[in-house]
């Protein structure tokens, strides 16, 4: 499934000005919980430096794949100095985490981090098109391949996004993977989605290095659930 985000999911946990990602942290601690049991295997992608959703889970066992190199959006550069308990891959999903075990994870989740996949190729993000360029869609297909093999048969993925209407093309890279959409709700169109008053937008400046389209100053975040087919591929 992938719905974009409300300000009335929260009432007034979201401030009028508050960055996109107010939304996706009250997301995350609501939902992850649902979908992991005192055995899983737990993946946060792109963890950064605050492993606060991924703690507060009651599972065996919690990883996180992330370089530490600074190059995905303004991704941190240090990596803790020591986190109990959690397993981590200095690797980037889809580039250099072969090491990462086949069908392994019961629930893989990321916040805000996969709109970078592809950026720096297109000059930050193409506009919503239905032909995307490959510059952007061949590694975000080989992001959404990897995030298949590692995800056990039957395992869940969640990912919040921003940038919403530009990154809505994932639905495709996930399908393509093998990914089946876990809950069905009722379609939106890119225009809707601008339109509706109640969509949570990135409302503070993010700077003038990056183009100010429509798309941009309207932007949205979404999210996804998404469930590994128990179907070889």
């Amino acid at each position: 499934m992938f719905r974009y985000g409300k300000k009335s999911e929260f009432g007034d946990l979201i401030p009028p000005n508050a960055s996109t990602k107010v939304y996706q942290h009250l997301f995350l601690d609501q939902y992850l919980p649902f979908f992991v049991a005192p055995d899983s295997r737990v993946l946060e992608i792109g963890a950064n430096r605050n492993f606060k959703q991924l703690l507060a889970l009651n599972v065996a066992e919690r990883w996180v794949a992330d370089p530490y190199d600074g190059k995905a959006g303004r991704g941190s550069t240090k990596m803790p100095e020591s986190v109990d308990k959690v397993y981590i891959s200095r690797c980037t999903v889809g580039i250099d985490s072969n090491a990462i075990p086949s069908d392994f994870f019961d629930l893989v989740f990321s916040s805000s981090v996969l709109e970078h996949v592809g950026q720096k190729a297109v000059n930050y993000d193409c506009r919503y098109t239905e032909n995307p360029p490959s510059a952007q869609e061949i590694p975000r297909q080989k992001l959404c391949d990897e995030i298949y093999r590692i995800t056990k048969p039957g395992g869940i993925n969640i990912h919040a996004i921003d940038h919403g209407v530009r990154n809505i093309t994932y639905v495709k890279n996930f399908l393509a993977s093998g990914f089946e959409l876990l809950l069905e709700d009722p379609p939106f169109t890119i225009d809707e989605m601008i339109a509706d008053e109640n969509a949570i937008r990135q409302t503070k400046s993010m700077g003038q290095s990056k183009p100010r389209t429509t798309e941009f100053t309207s932007t949205h975040c979404f999210n996804s659930w998404l469930q590994k087919s128990n179907k070889s591929k």
